[in-house]
């Protein structure tokens, strides 16, 4: 094999490197990253990288905790908005 033919191989090769990480975004070892500082359905302080609950078990992965963490942020917003002076009526007719 002469040098402008390995060249040409290790140019290739590396095209399709390149190409495989933006592809699949790079070689993740690590788990998902946790998004939440509390627990959405206890309000325990969570440690970093529990993917559980240490109080109530959750899956904090799962599902249930990204729904409980909806709920809990709409509560958020109607304090809020209650406490800008919309009453809870002026809520209700919504």
């Amino acid at each position: 094999m002469d040098a402008c033919t390995l060249v040409s191989v290790l140019i290739v090769l590396g095209v399709l490197l390149v190409l495989g990480l933006a592809v699949f975004g790079g070689l993740r070892t690590s788990s998902p990253r946790r998004r939440f500082e509390y627990c959405p359905s206890c309000d325990a302080t969570l440690p970093d990288r529990d993917d559980q609950c240490p109080e109530c078990g959750l899956d904090l992965l799962g599902k249930l905790a990204d729904r409980l963490e909806r709920i809990r942020l709409a509560r958020l917003e109607i304090r809020q908005l209650e406490d800008e002076g919309n009453s809870t009526r002026k809520l209700q007719a919504v």
